[in-house]
C-alpha cells in the first residue's frame, strides 16, 4: 500500500475499513465452518447477515471464572461457532483469548467443553483443569514465586529511583551553583554578579555601597517579580478601560483568553510563583546547614523519617483498590460505618499523595545541603560519604565521554534513531520562530549560568571541586535513565507472563509460545482485545489552510488542516478513548488504526498475550475516567503501573509503507516529544502528559472506559449482542450498562432501551435475607439476565440486547449457596483478589453457567416481570438457529 493510498495517511486507516475488513473475515469464517445465515426479510445490508456478538466483562479472575461457566454454557447449545465478534475486557479476556488461542491451536474446536463419562457423570476436561490449577495465577507456586516477584518490583524501584535522581541531582547541581557557601545563601545571586562586573566604586569613580545593600535581600528576584506584576496588571486594566470607553468597536474584536496581555500575566504569574519558590529554598537550605552543624539531625534520623513516608506511601499504594472501594460503598450504602471507612480511605489517599512529594523534596534537600560548603569551610557529603566517594565522580567523566560516543552511534545507526532525529528537524522547521526563541532563550540561560560560576567562585577553591563532582555525577546518571526503556521496568512483562501460563495464550503444543496476533485462527471468533487510550492533553490543532512548513510537502503544494476527530476526549473530559487489539487492526478513532501486521512489525512484543495483559491492566498510574488525581505520581514512582507504552499507530501505517526514499519524510511526521528524547516517559505517565498525537501513546485496561466490552460491538451494529457482566458491582447499579448507554448516545447516536431495576431488586431482596427459601417456580429466578432492544437509527433499525449479570437467587448448585453462606461478598469480591482457591473458582464457574442457561431456557409465555417480554428471548434463539432448546 502507497502512501497516497486514501485510507492511509497521518491520520491512519478509517474505522470504515476496519469494519469492511471485518466483516470479509467473519464471511470467510461462516463459509469454512459451514454455517448459512437466512437474510431477515427486507434488509439490504450488504455483506454478513444477522451479526452475534458475545462481549465477556473486567473483572479480572472472577470475571475469567463467571465466564467460563458462561462459556460452557454456550458450547451446551451449540453457539459457539455461531459466535462472530467476541469483545473482551481486563479479566473476560483472561478467557477469551485462551480460547480463542486453544482455537487457533486445535482448528477450531471449543477447549472448555464438559467431558461426559461412561455412567454419565461429567468432568473437567484438561484445558479446564489447567486452569483451575493455575486460578492463583500471579503465585501459582506460592512463597517462591512470591519472592520472585519482589526481585522484579524491587527492580522496577532501583530504576525509578535513578530516574528521579536524574532531576533532583541536575536541581541540586543548580543550586550549588548558584549558592556554593552557606554565605551565599544569605543573599541574593544578583549581588554577586553585580559586585563582580561592577565593583561599588568602579562606575566613574561613584560610591554605591549603600545602593548595593538593597541586593543583600534574599528575596530580591520575588519583590521584583511582584512588583513587575502588579504594574502589569493596572496597565493593563487602563488600557481595557480606555478601550472600553473611547474605542468601542475594537474593544469588541478582542478575545481575553487570546489575548497578548493576558498571556503576559499569566506569563508573570509563574514567573512570580517560581522565584517565591526558589528564594525560599535559600533560607531552608541555610537552616539546615546550620541546624547539622550545630549537632542537629543524625544520619539514623533522617533515615527513620525517609522509612516512615516511604512506609505510608507503600502501604497506601499497595491497598489503593480496597480504599478506593470503601469510598465508592459509601456512594453506595451512606450508613455511618461505611462513611467513617470512606473518610478514613480518604486521610490515607491523601497522606500517601503528600508523602511522595516530602520524601523527593527530602531528598533534594539532602544532596543541596552536602555540596553546600558550610561556615567552617567543610562540606557534610564528606562526613557521610567519605572523601574516595566523593572523588569517585572523577573516574565518572572518562567512562561518560565512552558511553557518549557509543550511544551516537548506536542511535544514528538505527532506525529508531533517525526517526526521532527526523522529527525533531522537523519540528523544528514547523516551529522555526519558537524553535529559534527556545534557542535564543537556552543560550541566555547558559550564559548566565556561567556568569553565575564566575561570580560566585574564586579559581583553586574547593567549590569548584563539589561543583566538578555534581556536574559529572549529573551527567552520568542522566545519560544512563536516557537508556532505560519504558515497558521493560514496569510490572507488565510480569504480569503478561503469568498470565500467558495460566491461560495458554500462546502457541505451539504447550500454548506458551508467544502467538502473534496476526496469527489467530480464522475458525474462532474474531477477538475484539478492548483497551483504553489515555488521553489527559488537548491536542493542538491546526488552523484550517495552514500549511505544513515541511519542505518536502511544501513542494508539493500540499496543505494540511487539522487530522484530528471532530471530538477530543481530553476537553470533554473523558480523558480515555476506546482502544482496539484485533487479528486485523490495532488503534482507535483519535489514533487512527493500523494493521496489526505493521504494528507488530513495530511492536515484536506485540502478541496475544500482551495484548490480554494491556487489557487486564487494572493498576495503573493513568486510569481512564477512573480518577485518582495526585496519586498518579505515587503508583508511577511505586511502579505499580501495568500499562502499556505503544507506538501510536496514526504514524506506523505512514512510516511502515514508505518507500524507502521517503521513510525519513514519514518519520518527520511523527510527533516527538521531549519525553522521547530523554525516555522519561515515567514523568509524562506520573504527571499526565498524554495526548492522542504523540509519538507514542499509553494504554491500560480496557475497563477504564468500558468495563462490558459492549461499546465495540454497538460500533458494530450487530444484530444480536449478549453480555456476559461479572464486574464488582454489589448495589447492582449497572454502573458498565449506564456508562455504555451513555457513550453509544453521544458518540454513535445509538439508544439501548433495557429494564434491569426488576434484577436488581430481585439480587438486593436475596442479599437482605438470604436464610428465606424462594419458591422453585419464583419470577426471582429468572431474573440472572435482563433483555432489551437496540435502536441503531432513526429508520427504526433494531437489535436485541441479552444481558446477563452475577447475581444469585437462590436456585443455584448447593455448593453455590453454601459459598454465597460463608462468604457474603459473593458474587462480587473485591476484584483485588487475584489467588482464587478451587472452591471460589467453581463457585463462580458454576454460576456463571447457571446463569447463562437461565437466560437461553426455553421462555414462560408470561412476561418475565416488568422486563421486555419473552418473545425476545425466543426470537433471539429462533434467529441463532436454537429455537426451542434447553438444557438441563
Amino acid at each position: 500500500m502507497s502512501t497516497t493510498d486514501p485510507d492511509v495517511s497521518d491520520k491512519g486507516i478509517a474505522f470504515d475499513q476496519v469494519l469492511g475488513d471485518e466483516l470479509k473475515a467473519i464471511a470467510t469464517r461462516r463459509d469454512e465452518l459451514g454455517i448459512s445465515v437466512v437474510s431477515p426479510a427486507g434488509s439490504s445490508q450488504s455483506g454478513p447477515q444477522e451479526i452475534f456478538g458475545l462481549a465477556l466483562s473486567g473483572g479480572g479472575v472472577r470475571s475469567a471464572c463467571f465466564c467460563l461457566g458462561a462459556l460452557q454454557a454456550l458450547d451446551r447449545y451449540k453457539l459457539i461457532p455461531r459466535i462472530d465478534y467476541l469483545s473482551t475486557v481486563s479479566g473476560g479476556g483472561y478467557i477469551g483469548a485462551s480460547m480463542v488461542s486453544a482455537m487457533s491451536r486445535s482448528d477450531g474446536e471449543f477447549p472448555f467443553g464438559v467431558a461426559e463419562q461412561e455412567n454419565g457423570d461429567v468432568r473437567d476436561n484438561e484445558p479446564v483443569s489447567h486452569i483451575r490449577d493455575h486460578s492463583r495465577y500471579l503465585a501459582p507456586k506460592g512463597f517462591s514465586d512470591l519472592l520472585l516477584t519482589v526481585a522484579i518490583v524491587l527492580r522496577g524501584l532501583a530504576v525509578n529511583l535513578l530516574l528521579v535522581l536524574s532531576v533532583l541531582f541536575p536541581l541540586a547541581t543548580f543550586t550549588i551553583l548558584t549558592n556554593p557557601t552557606v554565605n551565599h545563601l544569605r543573599h541574593n545571586v544578583l549581588y554577586d554578579l553585580v559586585l563582580y562586573f561592577e565593583p561599588p566604586t568602579g562606575w566613574k569613580g561613584q560610591d554605591f555601597t549603600s545602593a548595593y545593600s538593597y541586593l543583600l535581600d534574599p528575596f530580591l528576584l520575588t519583590k521584583m517579580t511582584g512588583i513587575l506584576l502588579l504594574f502589569l496588571l493596572v496597565v493593563w486594566g487602563l488600557r481595557r478601560s480606555y478601550l472600553e470607553r473611547h474605542n468601542t468597536q475594537r474593544a469588541m474584536r478582542i478575545s481575553e483568553p487570546r489575548s497578548r496581555w493576558t498571556r503576559a500575566a499569566a506569563l508573570l504569574i509563574v514567573l512570580f510563583v517560581l522565584a517565591v519558590v526558589i528564594e525560599l529554598q535559600s533560607k531552608i537550605l541555610a537552616y539546615i546547614i546550620d541546624w547539622f552543624t550545630a549537632g542537629g539531625p543524625t544520619r539514623s534520623s533522617i533515615v527513620s523519617f525517609g522509612g516512615v513516608l516511604m512506609t505510608i506511601i507503600t502501604t497506601t499504594a499497595l491497598f489503593q483498590e480496597r480504599l478506593v472501594s470503601w469510598i465508592q460503598k459509601a456512594f453506595n450504602n451512606p450508613t455511618i460505618g461505611a462513611r467513617i471507612q470512606a473518610w478514613c480511605a480518604r486521610l490515607a489517599l491523601y497522606a500517601a499523595a503528600l508523602a511522595l512529594p516530602a520524601l523527593i523534596y527530602l531528598l533534594y534537600l539532602i544532596l543541596s545541603v552536602w555540596g553546600i560548603e558550610s561556615a567552617q569551610g567543610t562540606y557534610l557529603a564528606l562526613g557521610y560519604l567519605g572523601d574516595s566517594s566523593i572523588g569517585l565522580a572523577r573516574y565518572l567523566g572518562f567512562a561518560l565521554l565512552v558511553c557518549v560516543v557509543f550511544w551516537l552511534v548506536l542511535l544514528l545507526t538505527r532506525q529508531t534513531g533517525r526517526e526521532i532525529f527526523a522529527s525533531m528537524k522537523a519540528t523544528l522547521l514547523e516551529h522555526r520562530w519558537r524553535s529559534l526563541f527556545a534557542m535564543v532563550l537556552i543560550l541566555m540561560f547558559v550564559t548566565a549560568l556561567i556568569a553565575i560560576a564566575i561570580a560566585t567562585r574564586e579559581p583553586g577553591t574547593s567549590s569548584w571541586f563539589m561543583l566538578y563532582n555534581y556536574l559529572v555525577i549529573s551527567a552520568f546518571i542522566g545519560f544512563i535513565a536516557m537508556n532505560f526503556a519504558e515497558n521493560a521496568n514496569a510490572l507488565h512483562r510480569l504480569y503478561r507472563d503469568r498470565l500467558n501460563v495460566a491461560f495458554r495464550l500462546g502457541k505451539g503444543r504447550a500454548g506458551f509460545a508467544p502467538l502473534p496476533l496476526t496469527e489467530l485462527g480464522t475458525k474462532s471468533p474474531y477477538l475484539l482485545v478492548n483497551g483504553t487510550l489515555n488521553v489527559r492533553r488537548s491536542t493542538p490543532r491546526k488552523r484550517p489552510g495552514a500549511t505544513s512548513q515541511d519542505p518536502a510537502t511544501e513542494s508539493e503544494g500540499a496543505t494540511k488542516a487539522s487530522t484530528l476527530p471532530s471530538t477530543d476526549p481530553a476537553k470533554r473530559g473523558r480523558n480515555a478513548e476506546f482502544f482496539l487489539f484485533s487479528k486485523g487492526f490495532v488503534g482507535s478513532d483519535a489514533t487512527g488504526y493500523a494493521s496489526t501486521e505493521a504494528m507488530t512489525a513495530n511492536e515484536p512484543q506485540l502478541d496475544l498475550a500482551t495484548a490480554a495483559a494491556i487489557s487486564g491492566a487494572a493498576v495503573s498510574s493513568s486510569m481512564g475516567r477512573v480518577g485518582i488525581g495526585f496519586l498518579s505520581p505515587t503508583l508511577a514512582l511505586l511502579n505499580l503501573r501495568l500499562g502499556y507504552w505503544l507506538r501510536n499507530p496514526r504514524y506506523v501505517e505512514d512510516v511502515q509503507n514508505s518507500a524507502p526514499q521517503d521513510t525519513s519524510r514519514a518519520a518527520a511526521r511523527v510527533k516527538a516529544s521531549w519525553y522521547d528524547f530523554f525516555r522519561f516517559y515515567l514523568a509524562a505517565e506520573a504527571f499526565g502528559i498524554l495526548r492522542a498525537d504523540s509519538s507514542r501513546i499509553f494504554v491500560s485496561d480496557g475497563g477504564h472506559i468500558d468495563n462490558s466490552g459492549l461499546y465495540q460491538l454497538l460500533k458494530r451494529k450487530c444484530q444480536m449482542i449478549m453480555v456476559i457482566d461479572a464486574e464488582a458491582d454489589p448495589a447492582m447499579n449497572f454502573g458498565a450498562l449506564v456508562d455504555v448507554q451513555r457513550f453509544a448516545r453521544i458518540d454513535l447516536g445509538i439508544r439501548i432501551a433495557i429494564d434491569w431495576q426488576a434484577m436488581r431488586a430481585a439480587t438486593l431482596r436475596r442479599s437482605a435475607d438470604r436464610s428465606k427459601p424462594v419458591p422453585p417456580d419464583d419470577d426471582a429466578h429468572r431474573q440472572h439476565f435482563a433483555v432489551g432492544k437496540i435502536i441503531y437509527d432513526q429508520a427504526g433499525t433494531e437489535g436485541i440486547l441479552v444481558y446477563v449479570k452475577a447475581s444469585v437467587t437462590g436456585d443455584e448448585p448447593d455448593y453455590v449457596l453454601d459459598y454465597e453462606r460463608r462468604y457474603p461478598l459473593f458474587p462480587h469480591e473485591s476484584t483485588g483478589d487475584q489467588f482464587f482457591s478451587e472452591e471460589q473458582m467453581e463457585a463462580y464457574r458454576a454460576l456463571g453457567f447457571h446463569a447463562t442457561n437461565c437466560a437461553l431456557k426455553e421462555p414462560k409465555s408470561k412476561a418475565i416481570g416488568p422486563v421486555p417480554p419473552a418473545t425476545l428471548i425466543s426470537e433471539l434463539k429462533r434467529r441463532l438457529g436454537i429455537a426451542g432448546q434447553t438444557i438441563s
